[in-house]
């Protein structure tokens, strides 16, 4: 009889499922470096601390890698960040450019993009199975309802004013 009980929560369920998991792995971790600490000591091991590290191996070298950038190079400026000269005047200042300013006002009251917006919307949506909507969407649902019900109430209103008039 499931009258009295709630409804089970997929995410909670599956976190659950995934803290044991991880759990376990930490346990087999723990393992792992004890048995590894037990054959260090058993067997010393030469190091060698200046070597480059082979590509099978995990080891680091100390000594820093360094790769040289030209100037016309892409790693220095980003293809879409590179500006005409048909930005600047003749005294070098930058024009005013109406589609930028709009872009960055607007871009100031919309916020960043997030990580990974089909998520964003299947939250917002309700349509993965086993969540519920949240909150604010729920609430910003509720204002439209509520405005177009008090529009249409004041268009109604009008119209039978308008109709008893005549």
């Amino acid at each position: 009889m499931r009258l009295f009980r709630n409804k089970s929560d997929a995410l909670a369920e599956r976190k659950r499922m995934l803290d044991a998991q991880l759990q376990a792995v930490n346990e087999r971790i723990k393992m792992l470096s004890e048995q590894s600490k037990g054959a260090s000591l058993n067997k010393p091991q030469a190091r060698q601390l200046n070597s480059r590290p082979s590509s099978s191996s995990n080891q680091f070298s100390a000594d820093p890698v360094f790769v040289e950038i030209g100037r016309d190079s892409s790693l220095i400026q980003p293809p879409q960040c590179r500006e005409s000269p048909e930005l600047y005047n003749d005294l070098g200042v930058r024009k005013f450019d109406l589609a930028s300013s709009w872009r960055k006002l607007t871009s100031v009251f919309r916020g960043p993009e997030p990580a990974n917006p089909r998520l964003v919307q299947y939250l917002a949506a309700g349509s993965i199975h086993g969540l519920r909507p949240l909150r604010k969407e729920k609430r910003i649902a509720r204002n439209r309802f509520l405005i177009l019900v008090v529009c249409l109430t004041f268009l109604l209103w009008g119209a039978l004013v308008m109709f008893m008039r005549h």
